[in-house]
C-alpha cells in the first residue's frame, strides 16, 4: 500500500465507524461513499457551467449505492452511454442520475405513461421510451399493474390481474440507430429481466457493465454466462456483470469495495 492511499483509507474506515449501517440490506457502502462519487459528479458538473449548462445538477439518488458502484467503475469518463430499463420518474431512486447531471447520454425506459412524461421532462438530455420490455415475438401490447402502495414496484401483470395496457418492445428496439459503445445496462423490471434480456442482441451492443436485478438468478448468470459475461458480484438485490473483455475493471473496485464479495 502507497503511503498516498493511507489518508483515503484512513477515511474510508472512519467512515465505517460512523455510520455503522451502512447500507441496507447487506452493509456494502457508507454513506460517505455516495457523497464522494456527488462531489467528483458536481466538480464536473460546474467544469461545465453548472446552472449555466444544459444539465441538472448531479445527484446520488440510487436505493443503495448503486450509482457510486457504477461510478467507481466508469465515472472517469466524462461523456458516455447509458441504459436504464424500469426508469420510473428519472428521479426516485435513479441509478443514471448523477450519469446525465456530470455530462453522460442515454436510454430510459418506464412502462407506466404518467411516469414517463415525468421522466421525459426531468430528463431532458435523455432519450425517454414509455413501453414494457419483454423477449422478441411477444404481443406488441401487455397489461401493466400499477402497485398503489409502492408505485415503483410495479410490473406486467400475471394472469388476468387488471392493469393499464402498455406497449411492448425490445431493448433491440429501443437502441435502433444507436451508434457508439454503451458503458452500463440498468434492468430494474420486477421480474421480467429474463425476457428483455432475451429481447437484447449481446454481441451487437457489447455493453461493458450490467447490473440486473436479481428475480431469476439461475436462468440470468447461465444467459449471460453463455452470452460473453461474467458474474462479478452480488449488490443488494442486483447482480453486477462484465463483459470479459472489460474485467480489468474490477481492480477499480478494490479500493472501497473489498466487502463486496467479488468473484475470482
Amino acid at each position: 500500500m502507497s503511503i498516498r492511499t493511507l489518508p483515503t483509507r484512513a477515511r474510508w474506515k472512519l467512515a465505517s465507524l460512523l455510520w455503522p449501517d451502512r447500507l441496507r440490506p447487506n452493509k456494502l457502502l457508507t454513506r460517505w461513499r455516495l457523497r464522494a462519487c456527488e462531489a467528483e459528479a458536481l466538480e464536473r458538473w460546474r467544469a461545465a457551467g453548472g446552472e449555466n449548462s444544459d444539465r441538472h445538477r448531479p445527484e446520488a439518488r440510487s436505493q443503495n449505492g448503486e450509482d457510486a458502484l457504477l461510478w467507481d467503475l466508469l465515472g472517469e469518463r466524462e461523456r458516455g452511454f447509458f441504459v436504464e430499463a424500469g426508469a420510473y420518474d428519472g428521479y426516485t431512486f435513479s441509478v443514471s442520475y448523477l450519469f446525465e447531471g456530470a455530462g453522460w447520454d442515454g436510454v430510459l425506459v418506464e412502462a407506466l405513461a404518467d411516469r414517463a412524461a415525468e421522466c421525459r421532462q426531468r430528463r431532458t438530455s435523455s432519450k425517454v421510451v414509455n413501453a414494457a420490455l419483454s423477449a422478441p415475438g411477444s404481443a406488441p401490447t401487455a397489461t401493466f399493474a400499477r402497485d398503489a402502495q409502492i408505485e415503483w414496484n410495479s410490473a406486467l401483470a400475471a394472469g388476468d390481474q387488471a392493469g393499464e395496457t402498455v406497449e411492448v418492445t425490445t431493448l433491440d428496439a429501443v437502441l435502433e440507430g444507436h451508434t457508439g459503445p454503451i458503458d452500463f445496462v440498468v434492468l430494474d423490471l420486477e421480474g421480467h429481466e429474463l425476457p428483455a434480456l432475451e429481447g437484447f442482441d449481446l454481441d451487437r451492443w457489447q455493453p461493458r457493465v450490467l447490473l440486473v436485478e436479481n428475480n431469476a438468478a439461475d436462468g440470468m448468470r447461465n444467459l449471460l454466462e453463455r452470452r460473453g459475461y461474467a458474474y462479478v458480484a452480488p449488490f443488494a438485490q442486483n447482480d453486477l456483470f462484465i463483459r470479459h473483455a472489460d474485467l480489468g475493471l474490477t481492480k477499480r473496485l478494490d479500493r472501497y469495495w473489498g466487502d463486496l464479495g467479488l468473484v475470482d
